[in-house]
């Protein structure tokens, strides 16, 4: 089952990825394209199962492009989000640690994560760039922020991605081919938004 699912994945990304970032696309576009790939692979068999594979096949290649148009924010989420609906709109900055985050609420009602690093507060996002899973269970190891899902790892100062469990982990299927170049590395990076601490409290700006 596994191996048929990665068979399609890559077929996806043969017959559409490359076919419209061409072999200089961008991290960016790369990162994109292949988080594409495997939300319509997973939306397809979700419907279909893994029987007709050539049906299969093309059905993914249609629904990536149909994702394509849709902006980051409402790509469909692929692993089971744990709802926050009594996160607080500020916190105190004594209930901050390194060792933890916490739930914050934007005036406009979006989740954030704040955390202490190297003593100052930060804010980000509260969705992983890699899968869209709600890093508000993310753990925080050595002022990192590490998703709870797949085990990316971003630090707790500047949201960058700072280590792929993939690398390790998936290391026999990471072969060069004519659609996967493992030199490529992925540039998932948290969004970091700004705070404001008065009296205090902390809150989104």
């Amino acid at each position: 089952m596994l191996c048929k699912i990665k068979c399609l994945w890559l077929s996806c990304r043969l017959l559409h990825v490359r076919r419209q970032t061409g072999p200089h696309a961008s991290r960016h576009q790369w990162d994109r394209d292949q988080r594409l790939c495997r939300i319509a692979c997973a939306q397809v068999i979700r419907r279909h199962g893994t029987h007709a594979e050539g049906t299969i096949r093309g059905a993914i290649s249609k629904e990536a492009k149909v994702l394509k148009k849709l902006p980051q924010s409402q790509l469909p989420i692929l692993c089971p989000n744990e709802e926050c609906d009594d996160a607080p709109d500020r916190l105190r900055l004594s209930d901050l640690s390194e060792s933890a985050v916490k739930p914050l609420k934007t005036a406009l009602g979006q989740l954030v994560i704040v955390l202490l690093s190297n003593g100052r507060p930060r804010a980000f996002d509260a969705r992983c760039p890699h899968m869209g899973s709600n890093l508000v269970t993310a753990a925080c190891v050595g002022g990192d922020i590490v998703c709870h899902w797949h085990g990316y790892r971003f630090s707790g100062e500047s949201g960058a991605l700072v280590a792929n469990p993939n690398e390790a982990i998936m290391k026999t299927l990471r072969v060069p081919s004519v659609a996967f170049d493992p030199t490529i590395k992925p540039s998932y990076q948290l969004r970091e938004r700004a705070l404001e601490v008065e009296d205090g409290w902390v809150r989104v700006k």
